[in-house]
This record gives structure tokens, sequence and C-alpha cells, in this order.
């Protein structure tokens, strides 16, 4: 007889509870799928509204009316993107940690000062009715969506929550969401700016923020200062400098956009083409949608924001449109005078408001928050040498957040744009093209209006009326041109325009040459000029390490000519040559000016070197360039020892970790990564749906965007009128479901470059809301 032993017993145990819990998991998963066909009677609607999904999960919808397709939109929404939505309002409104418990506390300390709840309540109550009947049925069918569903997604059951429904106001947290994450919410390139001006000379601060012309491209000529290198030497600077400190260069976003007029295409409409390049996620940002109303002429088609009911970049067959971050300054840090519980002002001492609110906390108890207000904004925090500073941004006036943008829908010429430049969102250049074949840029959204003074600097406003006071009654605008191009860099000289961080000109010049080197262009031609990975700007790198690895022993030389035998100027993935010059450029910089951003950083907790850097090779080139003896960090004996150092670590750094040259290429370290957002907080989601990096070509420094986690969030080119033509993709999918019939359905196209359609394909999931009929 043979028995069984407790092993065997275990093991089929083991077998049993973990095929009963994947089968728990399967149904439950089950349960908060979309629906996506039948007949479905719905409460909140005046007609029908059919909904017709391709392969993709791309709907398309068409209603009697605009607020029935607000409300099937919202359904959709709700269905597919819930939990992304929740995110959205939650961050801006400084709620996270009620649904993720104390890890987001300190997130919520930073965002709710800004009380964007608040704000977002008086934001919705001050709407035109059409806006707010829009709003509402939205909000009407996200509720009807997330409701039907048997169970939740599966992020609430691992949180143990449950969604809470879904308000008006939260539409405009969300839209409040991407202030924060496109301007600076808490004054730190100011800070960061007043940092560098108290530990450094003036001529060595003037310098390290210096642009250079010929490294700019602007739509109208822009007058920059000669950049004249520093007088005093670096002996001064530093007394002690180290030889060698790493620099962080980021950018929280980037986008590229282009528009030609019908003057340069066969069919004479217009065509624009735009991306915008954000921290990748799962699932993404955009959702993307195609809707018409009966009797219209119009059908729009595009990327919406879940989350609200706009279409946000798209066409509808008469304009197509897309949108740039302008990095313009929108905020000023003012230093206070205070004493005890006041702070002085023009007119006198005033007290402090002080707001009380309470931070809820999954698992725990709430945590109190006394955020103290002046009349210009909230208390941020001090400065280095302990003074209180305020914070004044656009973000808290009314009108910031509005529903403008709902307009563009039944736009039908440039002109009818221009009403729209002040819609409430976070200041962007926008690409505009209509079908008669004209283009423009204009700044949208809203302005500062400053009086006198730039706001690159924190400053006393206890004296002197507020340099930032309110809005812009016209924003800049250029029309008439046959190519316009944007690239997150200076645009025009305007002086409302003001810097805060602008983008390096580079892949902006390198936009302006593709565009002025044709004289006829396809969509599929701008289609592929967003997909450029060539470096203009790292040429010059290239030949200075040429020109240096003569100094390198033998064996060193002949593998340094070895890795940059495939130099094409290209940050192509599979390149050797682009890796060996980006690294020797970074090498460079730790050594040249590392030392200087960690001497400040040593004086200031405030300062933060990625919000001051976006400029920096312009000041690092004239260093190198010059090799006045006066400004080689005194680490080093010579500019030539510090050159050699450079290029022999940033050789070694193939070598070393490859053993192979030939396999060292740029995607071996440049790659991407896609996280779901609660990856940290829930790790069987980090493993279940993050997907590991891939090598990626592209960089900071061309029109192709990729570095870490940033990279291009969708690509589209379209023709007004002819959208059969147009193209679009974007990573990851529509769903962010596992069990959805197309995850992941469409994320191919972007990560091999290949164009998808701009327009749903053939109709394979029907689906049609009808109207709950009166009891």
């Amino acid at each position: 007889m043979r028995y069984t032993t407790p092993l065997q017993v275990l093991l089929v145990i083991g077998v049993v509870l973990t095929s009963t819990l994947g089968m728990t998991a399967y149904q439950y998963l089950q349960g908060s799928l979309p629906r996506l066909q039948g007949n479905h009677i719905v409460p909140g609607l005046q007609s029908r509204v059919e909904i017709g999904r391709d392969s993709q999960g791309i709907p398309s919808l068409r209603a009697s009316f605009r607020t029935d397709i607000a409300y099937a939109l919202g359904y959709l929404h709700a269905q597919e993107r819930f939990f992304q939505m929740d995110l959205q309002r939650r961050t801006a409104a400084g709620e996270l940690a009620a649904l993720l418990g104390p890890s987001a506390l300190p997130q919520d300390r930073r965002n709710r000062m800004h009380v964007f709840r608040q704000r977002a309540e008086r934001a919705i109550a001050q709407l035109p009715d059409e806006q707010r009947a829009v709003l509402e049925a939205y909000t009407a069918g996200v509720n009807q969506g997330i409701g039907e569903q048997r169970e939740p997604s599966a992020e609430y059951l691992l949180l143990r929550q449950t969604p809470e429904p879904w308000r008006a106001e939260d539409s405009a947290l969300v839209i409040y969401a991407f202030y924060l994450a496109l301007q600076d919410s808490q004054g730190e390139r100011e800070r960061s700016l007043d940092a560098l001006a108290q530990v450094v000379p003036e001529d060595w601060f003037r310098f390290l923020l210096a642009a250079d012309a010929s490294q700019e491209s602007g739509l109208t000529p822009i007058d920059y200062p000669t950049v004249v290198l520093p007088s005093t030497p670096y002996t001064e600077l530093v007394a002690d400098p180290v030889p060698h400190a790493p620099v962080q260069e980021s950018w929280p976003t980037m986008s590229n956009g282009v528009a030609v007029s019908g003057r340069l295409t066969d069919h004479g409409s217009a065509l624009v083409a735009g991306d915008i390049h954000l921290p990748l996620r799962v699932p993404n940002y955009w959702y993307r949608a195609t809707w018409q109303v009966s009797g219209s002429d119009h059908v729009i088609a595009g990327l919406t924001l879940p989350g609200t009911p706009i279409m946000a970049l798209g066409s509808n067959q008469q304009l197509a449109w897309t949108f740039v971050n302008a990095f313009a300054d929108a905020s000023d840090v003012i230093r206070l005078q205070t004493r005890a519980d006041e702070y002085l002002t023009p007119d006198g001492w005033e007290s402090f408001t002080v707001l009380d609110e309470a931070i809820n906390i999954r698992g725990s108890s709430p945590q109190p928050l006394n955020i103290r207000y002046t009349r210009w904004g909230p208390v941020i925090g001090q400065d280095h040498n302990g003074q209180w500073l305020a914070l004044r941004w656009l973000a808290h006036d009314d009108n910031s957040v509005n529903f403008d943008l709902l307009a563009l829908e039944t736009a039908d010429q440039l002109s009818d744009v221009l009403p729209l430049r002040r819609m409430g969102i976070p200041g962007q250049g926008m690409l505009v093209g209509d079908r008669a074949g004209e283009i423009l840029w204009t700044y949208a959204g809203w302005l500062p209006n400053r009086r006198d003074q730039d706001g690159n600097l924190p400053r006393d406003w206890s004296t002197t009326n507020a340099a930032l006071a309110g809005f812009q009654l016209n924003n800049p605008t250029l029309r008439g041109a046959d190519r316009l191009w944007h690239a997150n860099n200076a645009p025009l000289a305007d002086p409302a325009l003001a810097d805060q961080g602008f983008a390096p000109g580079y892949r902006a010049q390198r936009l302006a040459a593709q565009l002025n080197s044709s004289e006829r262009f396809t969509t599929t031609d701008l289609f592929n000029l967003l997909q450029d990975e060539q470096t203009p700007a790292m040429q010059r790198w290239y030949e200075h390490l040429q020109a240096h690895i003569e100094t390198l022993a033998d064996t060193e030389r002949a593998a340094a000519e070895a890795a940059l035998a495939d130099w094409t100027g290209s940050a192509s993935a599979d390149s050797v040559a682009y890796r060996f010059v980006r690294t020797y450029r970074d090498e460079l910089l730790a050594r040249v000016l590392g030392p200087v951003f960690a001497h400040v950083a040593q004086q200031s907790a405030t300062f933060a070197t990625a919000r001051i850097t976006q400029r920096i090779d312009t000041p690092l080139w004239r260093l190198v360039q010059s090799a006045e003896p006066h400004l080689l960090n005194p680490a080093y004996d010579t500019w030539q020892d510090l050159f050699t150092g450079a290029a022999r670590n940033a050789l070694n750094s193939l070598e070393g970790e490859q053993r192979l040259l030939e396999n060292a290429t740029w995607g071996h370290i440049n790659r991407t990564t896609f996280e779901h957002p609660m990856g940290n907080e829930i790790p069987v989601l980090r493993w279940i749906m993050n997907i590991p990096g891939s090598p990626r070509g592209g960089d900071l420094y061309s029109i192709n965007v990729n570095s870490g986690r940033l990279g291009a969030s969708f690509r589209m080119a379209v023709a007004p009128g002819q959208e059969t033509e147009g193209l679009l993709h974007m990573p990851t999918s529509q769903s962010g479901h596992l069990l959805s019939p197309y995850y992941w359905r469409g994320h191919q196209d972007w990560a091999t470059g290949t164009p998808s359609p701009f327009l749903p394909g053939t109709t394979e999931y029907q689906l049609t809301l009808i109207p709950e009929r009166p009891a």
C-alpha cells in the first residue's frame, strides 16, 4: 500500500488553493470588464447613442444631442479608465492618502495647500449654462458606468477600497492636475535661481543662464544678449571643488508641434502634427474617440482626456489642432516681511488667513494641516536665509479652469479660434490649421500680466504693487506663415512670455530645418518628422571628443576610434558612437559645472539643479571651447587633463559594462519603461502591468524624445477634411484591464514607429445606449 506523505498533501493543498484563488481573481476581473455589446437601457439620456468599437477599442459615438455624447463618453471613460480618473482628481485635491495610505501624505501636503477642490467648485459654478449641461451629462454617464460594474477594477480590490461617485467639480480637478504636472506649483525654479544668485558671483549667474542665439529657433527673431565668459576665477567660485559631480538634467514634459499651410500640400488643406512627451505609464493619459451629433457637419476625432468631456487634441473636419507646453512663467515667489502672525503689504500689516484642513489617510487617523494664506497666495516655506515665502500662481485665479475648449468642436475657421485663446488650461503653444489651408500659432490659456518686473527671482511685494497682476488681455498670435513649429522653446520675442525653463532650441532648429528643406508635405512626412532622432547639437561634442582621444594610451585610442566608427549624429538605439559622445559630454559637465552646482546645493536646501539646467549646454560648451585657465576646475592641472579623464571614463563605461564594445549601444542605457501609477503601492500591479525597459532611440536633444520614463504619449498628424489619411498612435492601449479583448492593442505600432490610422477601423463591438422611459 502506498501512503501519502505530508509533503504531497501540502502540494495538493497548495495547488487547490492556487487554483481557487486564480478562479476567484478571474471571476472578479470579469465583473469589472466594460460592457461592449448589445442594447442597454440607461437613465439620463435624451436620445439613443450608438457606440461602435473597432479592434483597438476605439469608439465611434453618434447621438442627437451633444449632452448625450458627453453622457456616453463619461460612461466609456468610467468603465475603461475610472481608477486613472480617480488618481487625477485626488492628486489635484490632495486626497491621495485616503485611497493609498500614508505613503501619499507628503504629496497631499504639497498639493492641498492650493485648495483646488474649493477652486474647482467655484469654477463649475461660474460656467456658462451650455458648458455646465455638457459637464453634468458627462458626470451622470461616469456614475452610470461605474455603478453598473459588478466589481470595481482590480486596483480597488487590492487597496480594499470602494470607488467614490464622480462629481462635476472632479472634471475641473483633472485640469488642475495638469497645472500641477506642467507648471511650477512650488516655486522651485525661482527658489533655485535665488539660491544660485546668492552663492555665485553675478557674472557667473548671468553666464550659467545664458542662451546662445545660434542654437535657438523661434517663430520670430529674438534678441539674445551676447554670451560673455565670466571674469571671476573658478577658485573664487568654489574654494575646494570636487573633481566630479554628476548633474541632473531633466524636463517634466516635452512636446513638438508643427503645421504647414495648404500651399504646401496637394489637397490644399493645412497639415498639423504633434506629440506630447510625458512620463510613460499604464494606462496612457489619453483615450481615443470619434463622435458626431446628428445634423452636424463636424465629425470630432482624436484624443480625449479621461475625467473630462472634451476632445483635447484632434480635428473636427474643418480644423485640426495640437498643443505644446509653453513653459511660460505663470507664478512668482514673494518674500514676506513678517512679525508674529502678520505680514507686511503695501497697505500695512495684515494677518495671515489660516485654513484648517484634515488629510484623511487609509488605515490611519486623519492628519491636520494648517495652511497659511496671504492676499497673494499660500505660504510655501522658507528660503535659505529663513525668510518666509508665498506663491502667486495664475492657477489660483478665477477662470484658470473652464471648458471653452468645447467650442473647438464646432469651429470652422481660424478666426473662430481667436476668441478661445484664453481657455482655462495650463498655458500652451497651440498650432491650428484649417480646411482652407491657413495655419496659426497662438498662446492658449491665461498669460500673466506683469508690471515692469520679471518673475525670475523672489521679490518683496510689501512696498510696491504686485509684479504679477492677473491676466493679459491679448495673447500673442502668429498667422499668415506657411510653416510653423514649436518645441517648448521660446517662441516669440514677447515680454509676456517670461521664461519658466524654456527648452533649448535644438529640437525647434531641427524642426525648422526639415520644414524649410521641402516645398511639399504629406501626412506621412510630418508623422515621420516627429520620430526624427538626429541630434545636430551633439556634432560639436563628437568633434571635440575626436580631437582629444589622441592623448589616450594606444590601446584606449584604438578602442575609442572603433567606438566612434558608426557616428551619424543620430541617437539611434543601436549606435555605440552616440552613447560614447553623449557620455563624454555628460562627463565634461560633471567635471566642469557639476562641482559648482554641488557647492550651491550644500549652501541651500531649496536648490534643485534640474530646475535651472535646461540650457546648460551653452555655458558648458563656451567653457570647454575657450579652455581659459582661470575658468578651469582647480581639481585638474590642465584642461587637457580634464578632457582626457572625461574621455577615459566615457570609454570605460562602454567596455566595463559590456565587454564587447559593439554591444555597448545607446539603447542599452536609454530604456523606456512603462509603470502603473500604483506599482510602488501595490507590488503585484508592478509585476503584472509594468513593462520592462526596452532599448529606445531618441534623446532629450532629438525631436523624438526618449529618456528613462519620458516618451511620446501619442503622435498625431492630420489635415482637416482629409482625416482618412490621418495618422495617430499611442503607447499602451485604450483599456487598462488585463482581460480586455483589446488590452495592449495598438502599442506595438507605437513601439515600432508604425503609423496607425487616425480614424477608427471596422466596428467589431456594437453597443446602443437607450433612454429609460419615464415611469
